[in-house]
């Protein structure tokens, strides 16, 4: 009986799930007759299946619900809001019983006359209206209603113990293993006896290895299910009205990452009600429409699940979290002065952080988003928050699909072994050494040109404090969700399926480190973590994607620059829009020509041309911003580079002049923005002023 009892609350705990979801529905289409048929019989089901077990309060809760709803089967009218909350009421009763007999494995002692006494008076038609606000608008994906209940019938299935699927799950791993080793010790590539069977048995682990960890998939609409009622009921408790939309729901995450993203996924959707959602009135005062939206979305992005939650609030308040960071003492205020914006938004997965003027039932007492964090950090994925304020705000979760197999990439850096996923490497490049022309120097910082791109680029030694020969012969490009970073290892080793394995209890504390693994020589190798290695390294310039909303404002705010010494110690920026490289050229390669200094640049002529104000140098080497192509290159001549970021330009153009966009205030300094194509242009009418003066001549 006690296994019919634990399949019984497993089956009623997904049928409770669907009726949540019905209902609401329902309450948005008042003449969905349909859906009140289906909620109607998924009820008698569980009351029906209550009374077989003996069950007997879990019997006498669902009758009630379901003679109300029957109530309305039979006039056909829309139901009252009251009797929506009755029934809802009812529901819950029914999930909090189950929770008490999945636990026990028998009701709790007690009953029910108050809730069945409140059902039957709604039955009567003697129950006021609920007081507060009206019905909160939650949408769930598009469901189309029809004149007939059109829900498929359910999809052949059988329930299997969770811990089998493990077991099962840590045998392919370990076959998977075993198959890494015989491949390494023959070799597909010789032709002798063994090959083709090797072969065989290498396509079908692969095979069993795809079959078993779909057992292991669930679809995100799992979490999706519970969305709609925390938002409809929490709206009602604040006063708000709310419009949810939800999409991606199809979407397949490992079970197991399931479960650690429900929590942080539920509490970011509250978040978003209670802090960044306005009251109806306020909404309607700033211009919005009194519903507030949230949107959740969920996509496969190669490797990565992408979870996106964003509202159309009010946005990140920064002076306000500033300041009560600094009146909780995490920071000084000098500090906090300098802070930029990602560095504010971090300062809410603080642990106790909270702006909430009060403590309420909902929030105010800072637990939950320092939680989000970890749960989130704790399987390897990432936590990314986009604000623009007064039009809203974004949540972006990126997490693996699976933490059990995956394939890697081994390399070899201060003589020992790593492997990193091959879903954070979009590229291998060969170094030519220290004198590389793809390498520059701004400040401390070193950085990679890939094409038409400039990224960090450090020594995977140095970053994990090892001591290193060289300074590496070829770079990984990684990518970490919106993070673009290059990482010097000394050697590429080879590709291989990997079985991920917890790290010892003694390397927790190193946050670089993701998992280890047994390769197929049977020797021990650590996973890199691409999340650390970006914090390390630094974002990428220009590579982050503008947030979800107000996209395209913020594309136009935020762009990567050029802070530039132009004389006199003055400091200037320009956009990096147009830049091809950072050149330190020697002087002696400087030529005086009738179109002024020019130098011999990748085989063409080039004239360069000083800012306003910078004098060449007559000795050393010169710094050169190149701007243009390969075809019309002009060397724009400055003291030095000071330092290469990504700042939101806005430029006051009013003492715009040659040469000069205006003033843009930075980090709280006014700077002058120079114009790079004004001095383009410049030099290549120089050069071409030059050219046609000296076919004049040759023609006399």
């Amino acid at each position: 009986m006690q296994d019919l009892i634990a399949e019984f609350v497993v089956e009623a705990g997904e049928t409770l799930e669907q009726i949540d979801s019905d209902l609401l529905r329902l309450e948005g289409h008042p003449a969905g007759a349909p859906i009140l048929n289906g909620v109607f019989r998924l009820l008698h089901t569980i009351k029906g299946a209550s009374g077989f077990l003996g069950l007997t309060r879990l019997q006498t809760v669902s009758h009630a619900g379901e003679t109300l709803l029957e109530l309305f089967r039979q006039t056909g009218g829309p139901v009252p809001p009251d009797a929506f909350e009755g029934v809802l009421a009812a529901i819950d009763r029914i999930r909090a019983l189950l929770a008490a007999i999945g636990e026990t494995g028998a009701e709790p002692a007690g009953d029910d006359a108050d809730l069945i006494q409140r059902l039957e008076r709604l039955g009567a038609g003697d129950a006021g209206p609920m007081p507060g606000p009206g019905p909160a608008s939650v949408s769930t994906p598009e469901t189309p209603l029809s004149n007939e209940d059109r829900r498929p019938p359910p999809a052949a299935s059988v329930r299997v113990d969770l811990q089998l699927l493990e077991t099962m799950m840590r045998l392919t791993s370990e076959l998977v293993l075993s198959r890494n080793q015989l491949v390494r010790l023959h070799g597909l590539d010789r032709d002798d006896v063994y090959s083709l069977p090797l072969q065989r048995l290498s396509a079908i682990t692969s095979e069993l290895q795809d079959t078993v960890m779909q057992t292991r998939m669930r679809p995100i609409g799992a979490i999706w299910k519970t969305l709609p009622r925390l938002v409809r009921d929490l709206s009602r408790e604040l006063g708000k009205e709310v419009a949810l939309r939800l999409a991606g729901e199809d979407t397949e995450v490992d079970r197991q990452l399931l479960e650690a993203v429900r929590d942080p996924i539920q509490h970011i959707v509250r978040n978003a009600v209670d802090h960044g959602l306005e009251p109806p009135e306020d909404r309607v005062r700033a211009g919005k429409p009194r519903t507030g939206e949230i949107r959740a979305q969920a996509t496969q992005e190669g490797n990565w699940i992408v979870i996106r939650i964003v509202d159309d609030g009010r946005g990140l308040d920064l002076d306000r979290i500033r300041a009560r960071a600094v009146a909780r003492g995490l920071l000084t205020e000098a500090e906090a002065a300098q802070l930029s914006e990602a560095a504010i938004h971090d300062l809410i997965f603080a642990p106790g952080f909270s702006t909430a003027e009060a403590v309420t039932t909902v929030s105010g007492r800072g637990v939950g988003m320092d939680v989000v964090r970890a749960n989130v950090a704790r399987i390897g994925g990432q936590v990314e928050i986009q604000s623009v304020p007064g039009r809203g705000c974004g949540f972006v979760l990126r997490i693996p699909l699976t933490l059990a197999i995956m394939p890697a990439l081994l390399v070899r850096a201060g003589g020992q072994r790593f492997a990193v996923a091959q879903s954070a490497v979009t590229e291998l490049i060969r170094l030519e050494g220290p004198g590389d022309r793809r390498i520059e120097r701004v400040g401390a910082m070193t950085l990679l040109q890939v094409r038409e791109a400039l990224m960090p680029l450090n020594s995977l030694s140095a970053l994990l404090g090892l001591e290193a020969a060289d300074p590496g012969r070829f770079a990984m490009i990684l990518e970490h969700g919106e993070r673009r970073f290059a990482v010097a290892v000394d050697e590429i080793i080879d590709t291989e399926e990997i079985v991920v394995k917890p790290v010892s209890a003694k390397l927790r504390d190193l946050p670089e480190y993701s998992g280890a693994t047994l390769l197929g020589d049977g020797t021990v190798t650590l996973i890199l973590e691409p999340g650390r290695l970006a914090g390390a390294a630094g974002d990428a310039m220009g590579q982050r994607q503008a947030p979800p909303v107000a996209a395209a404002d913020e594309r136009a705010r935020r762009e990567p620059v050029l802070f530039l010494e132009v004389g006199g110690g003055a400091t200037a920026v320009a956009s990096m829009v147009g830049v091809r490289r950072l050149e330190r050229a020697p002087v002696a390669q400087i030529l005086s020509g009738a179109a002024g200094p020019l130098m011999t640049y990748r085989g063409r002529a080039t004239p360069i041309v000083p800012v306003c104000g910078v004098r060449l140098q007559t000795e050393g080497v010169q710094c050169l911003v190149m701007v243009g192509d390969d075809e019309a290159c002009v060397g724009v001549a400055v003291d030095s580079v000071v330092d290469l970021d990504e700042v939101r330009l806005e430029v006051t153009a009013a003492d715009r002049g040659p040469g000069r966009l205006g003033t843009a205030m930075i980090r709280d300094t006014p700077h002058p923005v120079l114009d790079l194509r004004h001095y383009h242009a410049l030099g290549l009418a120089r050069l071409t002023g030059a050219a046609a003066d000296g076919a004049a001549g040759a023609a006399a």
